[in-house]
């Protein structure tokens, strides 16, 4: 990414898993499948799977590795930093994962991605998330209309309908599942809407009234 640009590479969702251990073996199978440590077709310098390493050095590894997703997900610009940090919360603080959002540290890590552009935008969202904020792609009734058709559908059906503001089914899934927290979220494990931790019935949800009863 530093020798051609960030700009030059997009970030799309292939697959998914629940754990390291999972996220290693997938890895290593989707190296392999697609080839790319050939110079020649992609960009991999090891066969994958570095998450399930013990050796020495192995914390150091998943550190790093751990940094760039942060970065990546900075990049986006579709998540606020406590937003992102609720995905890592387990295992690191806050204030920790603050610097490593704003750059303050492991500073060789994609050092490209701190614009004034890309300050600028994060430093809104700390103070208008969801729509409120300009830089917002999608609007609250876009945002509804998502939800109400992802809790129907898979996530990659909604994000082949409505995905074409997002720069990747990352950051869709983001907008689906956490952001926009002033929107009914639809929990499918649950099979249940939800607005501000509360159950509640999505035939009967007015955001009209729920933006008067905030006083915005």
């Amino acid at each position: 990414m530093r020798k051609y640009g960030i700009e030059n590479f997009t970030i799309e969702q292939i697959d998914e898993a629940d754990n390291l251990e999972e996220l290693g073996k997938l890895e290593y199978k989707y190296i392999e499948q697609y080839n790319s440590r050939d110079p020649n077709i992609g960009y991999n310098l090891s066969a994958g799977g570095e998450t399930n390493q013990l050796d020495s050095n192995g914390r150091a590894k998943k550190k790093k590795k751990e940094v760039i997703q942060i970065r990546e997900i900075y990049y986006m610009g579709e998540l606020r930093c406590k937003e992102c940090w609720e995905l890592y919360k387990t295992k690191i603080s806050y204030s920790a994962f603050q610097k490593i959002w704003e750059g303050t540290t492991w500073k060789s890590i994609m050092p490209e991605i701190y614009t004034n552009e890309m300050k600028i935008l994060h430093s809104k969202q700390k103070s208008n998330p969801g729509s409120k904020n300009g830089n917002s792609i999608y609007s609250d009734k876009e945002v509804l209309t998502i939800r109400r058709y992802y809790a129907n559908h898979s996530l990659q059906e909604t994000y082949n309908i409505y995905g074409n503001k997002s720069k990747s089914i990352d950051g869709f899934r983001n907008i689906i599942k956490r952001s926009y927290k002033h929107i009914p979220i639809y929990n499918k494990k649950d099979k249940k809407w939800f607005l501000n931790n509360n159950v509640i019935d999505i035939n009967e949800y007015n955001p009209v009234s729920t933006i008067s009863e905030s006083g915005e």
